[in-house]
C-alpha cells in the first residue's frame, strides 16, 4: 500500500501542476484600455480656443520652418507638444517658443503663413496660423 500511495500522490502532484501551468493558457485575456488621448487646444490672438482632433497642415509633409540664428529648421508636427508666439507678425514670420517632445526648448521665428486644420466638436475647422497665440499639441 505504501508504494501505491506514493504513486498516487505523485501521479496526483503532477496532473496538478500540470493543470496549474495550463489554466492561464485558458483563461480569458484581460484586454488593456487603450492609452489616453487628448484633443489639440489652440488659442486664437482675440482669445478664443478651440480643442481640435486630427490637427494638421494642409498641403506640407507636416512640418513648421524656424528660423534661427539665421538658418532654417524644419520641425516635424509630431515632435511638438507646444508653441508660443510673442510679438507680431513680421514677413510671414513671427517669434516663438518651442516645447518639444523630449523637452526640449526652442526660441526662433516661425513661418505663420499658412492653415492650420483639424476637426472640433461642430465639425472641420481651420485658421491661419498668424492668427494663433498658442497651440498645445493633443494625443490623438
Amino acid at each position: 500500500m505504501g508504494k501505491w500511495f506514493r504513486a498516487s500522490c505523485l501521479t496526483g502532484l503532477v496532473v496538478f501542476l500540470g493543470l496549474g501551468l495550463l489554466m492561464p493558457a485558458c483563461a480569458p485575456k484581460v484586454k488593456t484600455p487603450p492609452p489616453a488621448t487628448w484633443p489639440s487646444e489652440v488659442t486664437s490672438r482675440d482669445g478664443m480656443t478651440f480643442y481640435v482632433t486630427g490637427l494638421r497642415i494642409p498641403g506640407t509633409s507636416q512640418e513648421i520652418k524656424l528660423r534661427k540664428g539665421g538658418s532654417d529648421i524644419w520641425l516635424p508636427l509630431d515632435q511638438l507638444v507646444g508653441i508660443r508666439f510673442y510679438g507680431p507678425v513680421k514677413d510671414s514670420y513671427r517669434q516663438a517658443q518651442i516645447v518639444l517632445t523630449g523637452g526640449d526648448i526652442m526660441k526662433g521665428d516661425l513661418f505663420v503663413d499658412f492653415l492650420i486644420e483639424g476637426t472640433t466638436p461642430l465639425g472641420y475647422w481651420n485658421i491661419p496660423m498668424s492668427k494663433v497665440e498658442r497651440l498645445e499639441v493633443g494625443t490623438e
